[in-house]
């Protein structure tokens, strides 16, 4: 039993490595995309820019979503129950990212193949950048039930509920007189 708790902690501390990982790179790569669609409607460019508006809500979303899972993450970490609404609400950003990202895909493939004659070579690279955002859809749904699932087990071990729901909270809805000081 003591091997399996042992185990479960570092797959737990794994993921949470992974996740800061990949929220600060996706942070650094769709803030450049939202910067370079905005430099590129506001100067003359040479040469054809396939980029859309929905990549600049794309851009944003993923920022913000890359700013609450990380934060979660290390709140996490510490075992801090407010973790959860982090986590859950920035991996549902990330998913409906993903989501986005896949008609975009979709539009900007209609934009720039308009008028050319459609080859298998151009499906397969569209059937690899949409199989790549379903799989990065599927890692964010498990994100979600994965954090979802611990926090809330490791916050039905305490004995009164309302503590727990309250630590859930994000800290500005939360009421400092119904969180516990585990200090004491």
């Amino acid at each position: 039993m003591e091997a399996q708790n042992e185990n479960e902690e570092f797959v737990e501390k794994s993921f949470l490595v992974l996740l800061i990982f990949i929220t600060v790179t996706q942070f650094a790569i769709w803030g450049q995309h939202s910067v370079r669609f905005i430099l590129t409607t506001i100067f003359p460019v040479q040469g054809q820019v396939y980029a859309t508006p929905i990549d600049v809500i794309i851009g944003f979303g993923a920022m913000i979503a890359s700013g609450l899972v990380f934060a979660g993450a290390v709140m996490w970490w510490k075992k801090m129950l407010s973790a959860f609404s982090f986590i859950t609400i920035g991996a549902i950003l990330f998913t409906l990212k993903n989501v986005l990202d896949i008609l975009n895909e979709i539009v900007l493939f209609g934009i720039s193949t308009r008028g050319e004659k459609i080859t298998m070579d151009m499906i397969d690279s569209l059937a690899a950048g949409l199989g790549e955002q379903f799989f990065q859809l599927a890692f964010w749904l498990f994100i979600f039930f994965y954090f979802r699932n611990k926090i809330m087990k490791y916050a039905n071990k305490s004995n009164d509920m309302s503590f727990s729901q309250e630590e859930m909270r994000m800290p500005e809805q939360q009421n400092p007189q119904n969180i516990p000081n585990i200090n004491q």
